[in-house]
């Protein structure tokens, strides 16, 4: 699963370093920015008294085992998204935009026009056309 970071602050995840109990965990805070690509693997470590971290690209270069929670409560929160998401959402608002425009709904036309200015940064970053890196 791939997602995308859509919050425009950003996200703070805890990435693991090493240690298997609550006691002896070691880790480091990491940001991620608004546009960042993230890549899911299949592959988890479980820390008894803390859950799990599952192993992340960040735009195909970094790999950092993220405390998932955290990736859950950035999804559920809208400060990151599926991929798939963020294109339909982009080809959704590109549509209404192009109705209100015939229409000449011009608060219409106006308020989805900001919205798909922030869907067109991270629909470009997906497609390739702006550069991704940290």
């Amino acid at each position: 699963m791939d997602l995308i970071v859509s919050s425009e602050k950003g996200i703070k995840v805890e990435c693991l370093e090493y240690g298997y109990k609550k006691e002896n965990l070691v880790s480091h805070s990491k940001t991620l920015q608004c546009g960042d690509v993230l890549t899911i693997s299949n592959k988890g470590k479980y820390v008894v008294g803390v859950g799990w971290f599952v192993l992340i690209s960040v735009n195909k270069k970094i790999k950092d085992y993220m405390w998932i929670k955290e990736l859950e409560e950035a999804i559920h929160s809208n400060k990151a998204m599926p991929i798939i998401d963020c294109m339909l959402d982009y080809f959704n608002v590109s549509f209404q935009l192009d109705r209100a425009l015939e229409s000449r709904n011009k608060q219409s036309f106006l308020s989805l026009s900001e919205k798909k200015t922030k869907l067109s940064f991270l629909y470009d970053r997906i497609s390739g056309k702006l550069p991704v890196g940290l």
